[in-house]
């Protein structure tokens, strides 16, 4: 090989060294763009790919380094934005649970249903919200209930009294079989019609009712009259034209209701849904003196009796209509009468009833000024034949020694007081002063 070819290899060689050296040297320029790899770092890596990657393996390791440092970046945010999230979501909920409180104000007007109390025939529109068919109750059925419930003799009735539900829901206040001894003239199947409202009274609704309510039952223009108790101790007796409410509620399926009676029971008056009709008759005397003489004790006695069952004393003003004929023939009447509570406190109210007739003092109008005015042992007639009362103490002791008649004291004068009917109240029947001498002795 010549010298000059030599040469040229030498030149050539030395050519392709710089050449190298200069690309080499140019290479590093890249990181430059580094202190913005936070937002562009897919643009790093664009121009190592494009340029001498295959040639140079060097390369190659900040592919990878810049590859996996950027994989864990997103991580990172995607965990701290997720978890404020739920907790955010939260208080929206509890914002949300207080809402749930606010419907309580609906709850306490649900009491609403007490104007009931204000008429006696709203309880019939339950009868019309919900009438099945299989609830409907059928003479024989009421019949079986009554049967199974203790109430024979009504039980019979029943199905003369042709009762049922399949119009409209009824409550029966069922006196009881020996109650219906004291009324051997009635006619149980009336008996039980009028005995019967038309339309649901629970027990609750009976005690929310004023005193002196009355309400027409299934036998037409014929009312029952609703009194309580005025004692304020929670247990408030009701009491039906007088004879009480002793078991109430003994059958309640929504469209019968039963309540259990003990007392004495007669049938109603004609006029005992006018109740104007009979107070109105406390006229003056001289309105009395243009009707008839005849009608004049009629007149008085009805107003005493309604009297009578509206303050109290249901069970005198039966047992005067049980002697209405009798009575109203009288020209004047003086009646010791016993309050309900003392009747049904004891035994002494049989005797009571059945001795009435000796609580009164027939053709005499002794008001609380005449029998203070008698004199010791004065003797009064009383309409049971051969029987008088006595006057025991006068009324010349003061008020320690009250006047007494047969040693019983009058507890309230003058409670009635018309121009022919005048009504006294005791606190104990009269006993009858041979007896009570032989007590003594």
């Amino acid at each position: 090989m010549s010298t000059t070819t030599t040469l040229h290899l030498l030149l050539l060689i030395l050519t392709t060294t710089t050449i190298f050296t200069t690309s080499a040297a140019t290479i590093p320029t890249p990181p430059p763009p580094q202190p913005t790899e936070n937002y562009t770092p897919y643009t790093t890596t664009a121009p190592l790919t494009t340029t001498t990657t295959p040639t140079f393996p060097t390369s190659t390791p900040p592919i990878t380094t810049t590859t996996t440092s950027t994989f864990p970046t997103p991580t990172p945010p995607i965990t701290t934005t997720t978890t404020p999230t739920f907790p955010t979501a939260t208080p929206p909920l509890t914002t949300t649970t207080p809402n749930f409180p606010t419907p309580t104000p609906p709850t306490t007007t649900i009491p609403t249903p007490t104007p009931l109390t204000t008429t006696p025939t709203i309880p019939t529109p339950p009868t019309t919200t919900t009438q099945p068919n299989t609830t409907y109750h059928t003479p024989t059925l009421i019949s079986t209930i009554l049967n199974t419930l203790g109430y024979k003799d009504l039980s019979t009735a029943s199905l003369q009294a042709n009762l049922t539900t399949t119009t409209i829901p009824t409550t029966i206040f069922a006196p009881s079989d020996t109650s219906l001894l004291t009324c051997p003239t009635c006619s149980l199947p009336l008996l039980l019609q009028e005995h019967s409202l038309p339309g649901l009274y629970p027990l609750h609704y009976l005690q929310s009712l004023f005193f002196g309510t009355k309400i027409e039952t299934l036998s037409p223009n014929k009312c029952l009259t609703i009194t309580s108790t005025t004692t304020p101790s929670p247990p408030k007796k009701i009491f039906i034209n007088g004879i009480e409410i002793t078991k109430p509620e003994l059958f309640n399926d929504g469209f019968l209701i039963i309540h259990g009676l003990q007392g004495f029971v007669s049938h109603l008056s004609p006029f005992s849904c006018n109740i104007e009709k009979m107070t109105s008759l406390a006229f003056p005397p001289q309105h009395a003196s243009t009707l008839a003489p005849s009608h004049v004790p009629r007149l008085m006695l009805n107003d005493a009796m309604i009297k009578l069952r509206i303050s109290g004393y249901s069970i005198v003003a039966l047992a005067l209509r049980e002697k209405y004929s009798e009575l109203s023939e009288l020209n004047g009447l003086t009646i010791f009468a016993l309050d309900d509570n003392a009747i049904f406190a004891g035994k002494i109210g049989h005797k009571y009833v059945a001795d009435i007739g000796y609580h009164i003092v027939p053709n005499e109008v002794l008001g609380g000024k005449d029998l203070v005015g008698l004199k010791a042992f004065t003797v009064l007639p009383t309409t049971k034949r051969g029987e008088s009362l006595v006057v025991t103490t006068a009324s010349g002791g003061g008020p320690m020694v009250p006047m007494r008649i047969n040693y019983v004291k009058i507890k309230n004068f003058d409670l009635v007081h018309d121009d022919r009917v005048v009504v006294h109240g005791l606190s104990m029947p009269f006993p009858h002063v041979e007896d009570q001498r032989k007590s003594e002795l």
